[in-house]
């Protein structure tokens, strides 16, 4: 029978230990970096913890402000002067949603409206040449234009540039008088359009 050595030097393994003053500096750095953690953890709750605070309070000052407001609402609400002037703006507001309508071309089915058209009659302006009445009917299918001039070259002139304008594509001036006024230089115009059949 054969005997082995179990605790030949060989065998062993070598365990290094740590010295006590490295397992010291180890551990107080983790010490400080807990502390470092722990302490960004409680500034950030703290921080957010003041933000919900001045969030309530502002909150709670805005509640107060609505129920001031409110209050002098229902205060001028007993007023019938008060009462007399709402009513009359809103007549006024209802007056113009009419007025808006109208000029829209709502009621005649123009879903354009004529704001393109007074655009357009603006923008080619010819100097010397003024516009006196203006009347749109049809939803803007027909125009009839009066107006006044020193120099009777203008009209035809005006006339070439309104056809530049797109929302006076497909416009036909049908009747265009012209009369001098008696005892001045002065021409007063009168012109008449139809729109053109889609072809």
């Amino acid at each position: 029978m054969q005997q082995i050595n179990l605790y030949q030097s060989e065998l062993r393994t070598n365990q290094k230990r740590l010295p006590l003053n490295k397992v010291g500096t180890y551990a107080g750095m983790f010490l400080a970096l807990v502390a470092v953690i722990t302490t960004i953890q409680w500034w950030q709750q703290h921080s957010q913890s003041q933000d919900l605070i001045a969030a309530k309070n502002e909150k709670e000052k805005i509640i107060k402000q609505i129920e001031v407001i409110t209050n002098e609402i229902a205060a001028m609400s007993d007023d019938s002067d008060f009462k007399k002037v709402l009513l009359d703006k809103e007549q006024e507001l209802n007056n113009k949603k009419n007025v808006l309508t109208v000029l829209s071309g709502q009621q005649f089915g123009n879903t354009k409206g004529f704001a393109e058209q007074f655009t357009g009659l603006a923008r080619q302006h010819v100097e010397g040449l003024w516009i006196t009445a203006l009347d749109i009917h049809a939803g803007g299918e027909k125009l009839n234009l009066q107006g006044s001039t020193f120099s009777p070259e203008y009209v035809p002139r005006y006339l070439q540039k309104l056809s530049k304008e797109n929302s006076f594509k497909g416009v036909e001036f049908k009747t265009c008088l012209m009369l001098r006024d008696k005892g001045s230089r002065r021409i007063d115009f009168d012109i008449r359009s139809t729109q053109k059949e889609a072809s």
